[in-house]
């Protein structure tokens, strides 16, 4: 559905080397349809950028949320954001980097104890519901990672600087 109308849009935008402003509320849309996008809220202009710039390096949480839920926890006084494929999960049946691809040096790894309250197969990938502190995170691994319900494991993302 995204992909015909990201075809179709193009088409003709480039038929008239003209810009067009399209206003939606979802994000899959917005990104399949742009070049550029502009988030607002209450009528004032938060980011511009491309969907990318968006979703990799948000001004805030209204931005960040707009492209999906996050996990907001804090470690040592420190604050972070993290979406589901943001996430990495280890125990001794081994180790599952991030889906986003996102590596860090191992000292500034972050990791946290939990367990899996819930593990489901999802075709390309594996969704689980990790408890940790009372709070429960929503994991995104690659559909080969190990884990099921009741597992013990260490949750880990890496600190990045900004």
């Amino acid at each position: 559905k995204v992909c015909s109308r990201s075809t179709a849009f193009r088409l003709k935008l480039t038929d008239y080397l003209t810009s067009m402003l399209f206003v939606t509320h979802d994000q899959e849309e917005a990104m399949g349809l742009s070049n550029r996008i502009g988030i607002m809220e209450k009528g004032k202009i938060l980011q511009i950028g491309s969907g990318e710039e968006l979703y990799r390096r948000p001004v805030n949480d209204y931005v960040r949320d707009f492209f999906g839920e996050s996990a907001r926890i804090s470690v040592d006084g420190k604050k972070y954001a993290l979406r589901p494929e943001e996430w990495g999960m280890e125990n001794e049946k081994g180790r599952v980097e991030s889906l986003s691809g996102v590596r860090g040096r191992e000292e500034d790894r972050i990791v946290l104890k939990g367990e899996v309250v819930s593990a489901q197969f999802l075709a390309i990938m594996r969704q689980y519901i990790v408890k940790w502190e009372g709070q429960e995170i929503k994991v995104k691994l690659s559909a080969l990672a190990p884990f099921s319900e009741g597992e013990k494991v260490d949750l880990f993302f890496y600190r990045m600087e900004s």
